[in-house]
């Protein structure tokens, strides 16, 4: 999936790839086609807190 800003970011915390994301790498989903509440619930996946912004 390429990386779009519009889609939130999660870094992979558990065992298994997510969209071919390995554990502590951050990946984009699409909440669209993605069921990112039981990803979280299932310790797949946390987001990841937004840092920075305009000065």
């Amino acid at each position: 999936m390429a990386e779009r800003k519009s889609l939130p970011k999660f870094e992979v915390i558990g065992p298994c790839r997510v969209a071919g994301a390995e554990k502590g790498e951050t990946v984009q989903l699409d909440p669209a086609e993605v069921n990112i509440d039981a990803l979280i619930e299932a310790g797949h996946i946390r987001p990841v807190k937004r840092t920075g912004g305009q000065a």
